[in-house]
């Protein structure tokens, strides 16, 4: 599996996710409160987003997933996509950095170890970090406008 191959992978499973309906009160529409909010809904997801990367990782298909979880996956896979495309400048092959598998397939081992091990190294904290700062500037210039809001 080339860095080609992966984010070939990354960006056409961040593309399906993208195109499922959205209901308009979903997750992804609301006002994420806090940052500190965000950060813990996201710890809270981390073990079903988690299962459905392995899963996904051996069988090729997503499991159902709510709201949340999608959401959380895709900021996953958008890191990964990132992650990858940089990763493909220093090192001609992903095995050049991804630890080998213990068993089962070596392409199984990448996208788990993009999508899970480097989210927890880096992922996550520089996915959280900018809203963080954000929040913090709007309580410096708006302090009654101190909430983040995403949407799709």
């Amino acid at each position: 599996m080339t860095w080609k191959d992966v984010m070939g992978v990354l960006a056409k499973e961040f593309q399906m996710l993208r195109a499922m309906p959205v209901p308009h009160n979903s997750f992804a529409n609301a006002p994420a409160g806090t940052a500190e909010k965000l950060h813990l809904t996201e710890q809270d997801c981390a073990v079903r987003v988690e299962g459905m990367i392995r899963h996904f990782a051996e069988a090729g298909e997503w499991m159902e997933m709510s709201d949340k979880e999608r959401f959380f996956l895709r900021e996953r896979i958008r890191f990964a996509h990132e992650f990858a495309s940089i990763s493909s400048i220093s090192t001609k092959s992903p095995w050049a950095i991804v630890p080998k598998p213990i068993s089962g397939r070596q392409e199984t081992r990448v996208l788990e170890w993009l999508l899970i091990d480097v989210w927890h190294r880096s992922g996550r904290k520089n996915w959280i970090t900018p809203v963080y700062r954000l929040a913090e500037v709007d309580r410096r210039y708006s302090p009654s406008k101190a909430q983040i809001s995403f949407s799709e």
